[in-house]
């Protein structure tokens, strides 16, 4: 197995940005069949709305992330984005009122910030799960989708 450190891109967006490890494998035995199986939910980050990965700025699918996943051999009907709008990112604000977590530091993801994003999520990976015929859902998140999903 061999180690590198940096940055692993995927178009624009940096999926990594420490050391990863990787198995190289003979061109023979990975094929895109391969990546077809495998069931994705993107986790848009914080104030992002699922259009961001869809159809960005409006400017077309040929331009979102998605197709590029799709480009690269991953099965559309195994993406999945988190269904959810920009104005909901107001829920965060219910973070205030998680009395005392909120002002003692101790809120937790599941708590009234982000719980609506965090059962939404898992509804989301079951969903995938379900869909794939019970494969290992790969999360692709971006910025606060990232704390989240973990």
């Amino acid at each position: 197995m061999k180690s590198i450190t940096g940055l692993l891109l995927l178009g624009p967006f940096i999926l990594s940005a420490s050391s990863f490890s990787f198995s190289p494998q003979p061109a023979s035995k990975k094929t895109e069949s391969d990546l077809s199986k495998i069931p994705i939910v993107i986790c848009p980050g914080f104030g992002n709305d699922a259009i961001d990965y869809l159809n960005p700025l409006d400017q077309g699918e040929e331009y979102s992330f998605v197709n590029a996943l799709i480009k690269r051999g991953f099965n559309p009907d195994l993406i999945q984005v988190l269904p959810l709008k920009r104005y909901e990112w107001i829920r965060v604000a219910g973070g205030l009122f998680d009395i005392p977590n909120f002002y003692t530091m101790t809120c937790t993801p599941e708590g009234l910030g982000y719980g609506w994003y965090i059962k939404r999520l898992r509804r989301t990976i079951e969903e995938m799960h379900q869909k794939s015929g019970g494969e290992r859902c790969l999360l692709l998140s971006h910025s606060a989708g990232g704390w989240l999903a973990r």
